[in-house]
């Protein structure tokens, strides 16, 4: 018995890989058999290799190379001579980063082997990071006031969006800009991981302005209320705020040092709803001096020749005196 290609070249040996043969059968004993030779056809298939494999393996991504369990069987037995790459998109690469990769059998003896229907996906998906939280808030935020917020235990790069009347840059530095409910969100992003936010929300309040109220020293004038002028101090962003207040002492009379107060305090200006007083009255105090009588008129009295040089009057009228005080001041003399 001999063998030949494909393409009737003899072959020196027995064909053992998978390919179509001619086989030649000659007698070697001729001078006893008539019988010539046969030539016939012989093809050697491929063998099956079954893998075994799960359509779709899952992993969390965790920085490092991953892979998926995997055997193969061929003629009966467990079959080895193979290796394992992992593509994306028809480009061969590590499976390392988020994504989905299609599983490729690479067999050693392509021309011996062949695989039956097989696909399977490594599917490698995006961890957790881990809780963290927004630190550094004051604990009560007014109007105008500026501040920088932390991440604690972000791993990832963080970003900042803010609702209500404030700024935020990609710092964290905070400036409010009114009043009313405030709500940082911080985004931690990290290559491999799924996106994690962060929330705080506060309140901003009005800014509180400390005032220092002043009395406009006067004449007795028999009346109690006094001018006074208010100064504002903890205004913020050259903001036009203004107070005005009604002044007043406990009587009307003159003296030095006496205390007035100041009730009624208001506040003007365009942004004068963004601001609050710390105090609704104020105390302060003023010199009353006391009026001046200017003069007066007097009538004397004829009287008889009595060796004296006494004379009787009569006052008619005293100028610089209230009129309500009128009956409350008097001229005398001699």
């Amino acid at each position: 018995i001999s063998y030949a290609d494909e393409n009737s070249n003899e072959l020196s040996y027995v064909p053992k890989d998978a390919g179509n043969y001619k086989v030649k059968i000659e007698l070697l004993d001729k001078q006893n058999y008539k019988t010539g030779f046969s030539v016939s056809d012989m093809r050697i298939n491929k063998a099956k290799v079954s893998v075994i494999c799960a359509p779709q393996t899952v992993k969390t991504y965790d920085g490092s190379a991953q892979d998926v369990l995997i055997s193969a069987m061929s003629n009966g037995s467990v079959f080895t001579e193979y290796s394992v790459k992992y593509e994306m998109a028809g480009i061969e690469c590590e499976p390392i980063d988020v994504g989905t990769y299609d599983v490729v059998i690479v067999l050693d003896d392509e021309n011996n082997y062949e695989l039956t229907g097989f696909s399977a996906q490594l599917i490698i998906k995006s961890a957790s990071q881990e809780v963290f939280s927004i630190e550094d808030v004051p604990q009560t935020v007014y109007y105008g006031d500026k501040f920088t917020v932390s991440t604690i235990g972000a791993p990832g790069d963080v970003t900042y969006e803010i609702e209500g009347n404030a700024t935020i840059n990609e710092n964290g530095d905070v400036t409010v800009l009114g009043t009313g409910k405030i709500t940082i969100t911080a985004t931690s992003k990290k290559t491999g991981y799924t996106d994690k936010k962060a929330v705080k929300t506060f309140t901003a309040n009005k800014r509180v302005l400390e005032a220092e109220a002043a009395a406009q020293s006067r004449e007795y004038n028999a009346k109690s209320d006094v001018s006074v002028t208010i100064n504002l101090s903890n205004i913020v962003n050259s903001d036009e705020v203004y107070a005005t207040g009604s002044g007043a002492m406990v009587n009307s009379d003159a003296g030095d040092g006496k205390i007035v107060y100041v009730s009624n305090i208001a506040l003007s200006g365009e942004k004068s709803d963004l601001y609050t007083l710390s105090s609704s009255s104020l105390q302060t105090s003023v010199n009353i001096s006391k009026a001046k009588v200017t003069g007066f008129e007097f009538e004397a009295y004829d009287k008889k020749y009595d060796k004296t040089a006494a004379a009787a009057v009569k006052v008619t009228a005293v100028s610089g005196v209230l009129d309500e005080d009128r009956d409350l001041v008097s001229v005398a003399g001699s």
